[in-house]
This record gives C-alpha cells, sequence and structure tokens, in this order.
C-alpha cells in the first residue's frame, strides 16, 4: 500500500515538475520575445531620433551654407562697388585734372578775357570791404588795364589797387590791406568749390547714362 501511494507520489511530483518545466519554458519563450519586440521597439524609436536628427542637422546646415552663400554674395557686391566707386572717384580726379591743364590754354582766349572783369568783381563783393587790394597771376595782370579797374571801383564804391603778383593758378586774389581777409576767386578755386554738383554731372554723363 505504502508502495503504491510512493508509487503514486512519485508520478505526482513528475507530472508537476514537467508541468512547472513546461510553464517555464513558455514564460521564457513569452519573456524571450516580449524582450525581442521591445528591443526591435526601442531600435526603431532610435533610428527614428537619428534620423529626426541627421534631418535637423543636414537643415541646419543648408541654412548655415544658404546664408553664407548669400552673406558671401553681398560682400562681394560691396567690394566691387566700393571698387567702383574708388575708380570712378579716379576718373573723375582725372578728368579735373585735364581741366585744370587746359586752364593755360583758357587765359589765352577772348571768353577769358571778356570774363575777368566779372570775375574781378565778384571777388570784391565776396570780401565786402572798403578797400581791397587786388592780385593776379601775371597773364590777367597784363590783360586787365587800370582804366577797367576804375570802372570797377566806381560801380562798386569801393577803393582798388594792385598788389603782388602770384605765380600759381589762373584768376584774382581778392584781400584786405592789412590781408587778414581774402578771397581767391582763380579759376583752380572756382573749380574746387564747383566740384561737389561737378562731380555728379560728370558722374552720370560718364558712367550711369552709359551703364543704363
Amino acid at each position: 500500500m505504502n508502495q503504491n501511494n510512493n508509487l503514486s507520489l512519485s508520478r505526482q511530483v513528475d507530472t508537476l515538475s514537467a508541468y512547472i518545466q513546461n510553464v517555464s519554458s513558455n514564460d521564457v519563450s513569452i519573456l524571450q520575445r516580449q524582450s525581442k519586440e521591445e528591443i526591435e521597439k526601442e531600435l526603431e524609436q532610435g533610428y527614428d531620433q537619428i534620423q529626426h536628427i541627421q534631418k535637423k542637422i543636414v537643415d541646419e546646415m543648408k541654412i548655415k551654407a544658404e546664408q553664407a552663400i548669400i552673406e558671401a554674395r553681398a560682400e562681394f557686391q560691396r567690394k566691387q562697388k566700393l571698387d567702383w566707386l574708388q575708380k570712378r572717384e579716379e576718373l573723375l580726379d582725372q578728368v579735373f585734372q585735364r581741366v585744370e591743364q587746359e586752364f593755360q590754354n583758357f587765359v589765352l582766349t577772348k571768353e577769358y578775357l571778356s570774363a575777368l572783369p566779372k570775375i574781378v568783381t565778384e571777388a570784391i563783393e565776396k570780401i565786402q570791404i572798403d578797400q581791397v587790394i587786388l592780385r593776379f597771376d601775371k597773364h590777367s595782370d597784363q590783360l586787365i588795364d587800370d582804366r577797367q579797374l576804375v570802372d570797377i571801383a566806381e560801380t562798386t564804391g569801393i577803393s582798388l589797387r594792385r598788389g603782388e603778383i602770384f605765380t600759381k593758378h589762373h584768376g584774382v586774389i581778392a584781400e584786405s590791406v592789412d590781408g587778414r581777409l581774402s578771397f581767391e576767386n582763380t579759376l583752380e578755386a572756382r573749380l574746387e568749390r564747383r566740384k561737389p554738383p561737378l562731380r555728379v554731372l560728370a558722374s552720370e554723363w560718364l558712367f550711369e547714362v552709359n551703364n543704363g
């Protein structure tokens, strides 16, 4: 009897052991399958994150590259404009230098002879004093005679007399007796005073118009 009971108990133990092993095996398989799915899911999410990060980096690089191109183009255009402006100023300076060189020929013309009394009168009016010393370059001093100076003095009501000859420039310089006041009305000084508007006109005529 005891033997039968022992046999029955042994079988129950074996059955229970087999059941436990089966359940354990199934649980392990389930756990393994779940772990694999979770790992794959994590990897997939990680891959998506990597792709997102890569896209963000690429987009930022594109934006920076486009900005760099825009800045480089703007800097190039700025330098080109500065170079052009510098070149334009150099060309305009050459134009005015040529004009000044032509003064030597202009003072020999009838136009200058006719304009000289007006240039003298203008200088006198600019200085605005009662007694004026007029200084001329050598050629202009020979062109205007004493009778003309008397006429100018009577017209303006100002006492005039000749001063020392100057060697540079062409025209007249009006000075006060004490030398503290003066107004230079030479051709060179007149050109210098008119350079700003003349530069604009010369620039439009030589450059903007031709460049459309």
